[in-house]
């Protein structure tokens, strides 16, 4: 994992949930960006392991649901943001 893309103490992270890409925010305790990435589905989870414990919102699709069970299951609390059309 590249230097730029290793977890800084982040209060929020958000995921944009792409087909083969994810973008990933991290916020701090004032709502601050701090840090902005983007993953490929391998990437995005070891980034989450390395990260400590924080929020993680993203937005409810057919791919959420799995991937909100793998990085809960690693400290992180998941919600899920319903987009309406």
């Amino acid at each position: 994992m590249r230097t730029r893309n290793k977890p800084r103490p982040a209060t929020v992270f958000g995921i944009d949930i792409g087909k083969n890409l994810f973008h990933v925010v991290g916020l701090d305790a004032a709502g601050m960006p701090i840090q902005k990435a983007t993953f490929r589905r391998d990437t995005l989870l070891q980034f989450f392991e390395r990260a400590g414990p924080a929020l993680v919102g993203m937005e409810a699709c057919s791919g959420s649901q799995w991937l909100a069970r793998k990085i809960a299951a690693m400290g992180h609390t998941v919600r899920f943001i319903q987009l309406n059309s």
